[in-house]
């Protein structure tokens, strides 16, 4: 076996030229993978504020539909306007009223009127009396519900 001193110097050579720019080519790939974990940190920690300052938001924001869900239900169960001043006029005056002066009295439409009474009637708002006597007119007094929805919907003063 002949052993050539130049080419094993020149073999030599070539490994640590070869050894020395992988090692370069390595440390390069390492820093350059540094920069980029440094970077996707940096961009994971603004995420996560960002995600948290979202969460807040969405917090106040579901806060805030669930008391207009909590209004909306609230008034989607109220009356109309005429509804509740036949109401509260029969809650303020007590007793029973002959619904034409009722109607009258209030300055509604007579048919409005009638129809308002019979629906607060039908939802047991008000009340006639058991014992109607024929060829009067109809009359009318708050019931004990219809009390209920006014201090419900704080109408009453």
């Amino acid at each position: 076996m002949d052993i050539n001193p130049i080419k094993a110097l020149v073999d030599l050579v070539d490994r640590g030229i070869t050894e020395r720019g992988s090692a370069q080519i390595l440390r390069e790939r390492l820093g350059l993978a540094a920069d980029k974990y440094d970077a996707l940190a940096t961009k994971a920690e603004q995420l996560e504020a960002e995600n948290t300052s979202l969460k807040a938001e969405l917090k106040r924001e579901k806060e805030a539909a669930d008391r207009l869900r909590a209004k909306l239900g609230a008034d989607r169960d109220r009356r109309n306007e005429d509804e509740e001043k036949i109401l509260m006029f029969l809650a303020e005056t007590g007793g029973f009223h002959p619904g034409h002066r009722l109607i009258q009295r209030l300055g509604l439409n007579p048919t409005k009127g009638e129809y308002y009474l019979g629906e607060l009637s039908k939802a047991n708002l008000i009340q006639t009396p058991m014992m109607g006597v024929m060829g009067t007119p109809m009359s009318y007094a708050i019931a004990h519900p219809g009390r209920g929805y006014l201090i419900k919907h704080d109408l009453i003063k």
